[in-house]
């Protein structure tokens, strides 16, 4: 397994664009009602809304400069259905790292997983993450995950402005700004939709990914993780209860003109301390 100073080294050597091409890393995710756990293999998972733009922005980089795009996963079996999903959008590659010790993993544990897979697999160019999930919603697994490996990461990414040589510069923005980074590879992105209407695909094409593609898979012992290294054991945050939340919240509708409702709205909201 190489070491992450070990990954910079070799990379650095491969040009974004030229001759060998790009070799793109896609980390997705499987969502499904619920938390993850063995009463909870049998549901249907889908992709990740928000992993979308990232093997877009994948695909387009690899068709334009020739290359291949790897999609790395962490989940239970049945999350193979997402990934499948996700490779019908043109990706050559998956693995699914799926193991019952990876189980009640918090974002710092999902990390050292893929870390470890993405160690495996090197080298790479680029390692993609969709900006956050939409169950959880953390955003944490894409820098944390950026960190273990030792490389920079960029957050909110909506376009890759240029790729040569084996520098990016890539655009983002933020609080208004649009922000301009260049980025040495191998170097990691959390990707933002930029507007595009993508094409979603079809079953037609989700059946051809079935017959015509497989997936990898690979537990904690693949990937040379100890058990108190992953899961639960390996958490620093555990959920202690998830309970539905009871909005309070009551409508009110103020008659008369415009002048009486003005005078009932601002006595209304000074009573409840909204306004002095």
């Amino acid at each position: 397994m190489l070491e992450p100073e070990e990954i910079l080294l070799h990379v650095q050597k491969n040009k974004y664009g030229k001759d060998m091409g790009l070799n793109i890393i896609v980390c997705i995710k499987a969502v499904a009602e619920g938390t993850w756990g063995a009463k909870n293999t049998d549901k249907n998972f889908t992709l990740n809304l928000f992993d979308r733009p990232a093997i877009e922005m994948a695909m387009e980089l690899t068709k334009k400069y020739d290359g291949t795009v790897t999609l790395v996963s962490m989940g239970p079996e049945s999350a193979c259905s997402a990934l499948y999903e996700a490779m019908s959008m043109g990706p050559q590659k998956a693995v699914l790292l799926s193991d019952p010790l990876f189980r009640e993993s918090d974002t710092y544990a999902t990390a050292k997983v893929l870390s470890a897979a993405i160690k495996k697999l090197a080298p790479f160019d680029l390692l993609f993450f969709g900006t956050r999930s939409s169950d959880s919603d953390t955003g944490h697994v894409g820098p944390q995950t950026s960190q273990m490996l030792s490389i920079p990461y960029i957050s909110n990414v909506h376009e890759m402005v240029d790729l040569g040589m084996d520098k990016a510069t890539v655009e983002r923005r933020a609080d208004g700004f649009v922000e301009r980074f260049q980025i040495t590879g191998p170097g990691a992105m959390g990707v933002v939709h930029d507007g595009t209407e993508y094409g979603y695909t079809g079953l037609y094409e989700i059946e051809n990914t079935f017959d015509g593609k497989s997936i990898q898979r690979w537990d904690h012992s693949d990937l040379g993780l100890e058990p108190h290294e992953i899961g639960l054991p390996g958490s620093p945050t555990k959920i202690v209860a998830l309970n539905p939340h009871k909005s309070k919240k009551q409508c009110r509708f103020i008659t008369g003109d415009v002048a009486q409702a003005a005078e009932t709205l601002a006595q209304t909201l000074s009573q409840a301390g909204l306004v002095d």
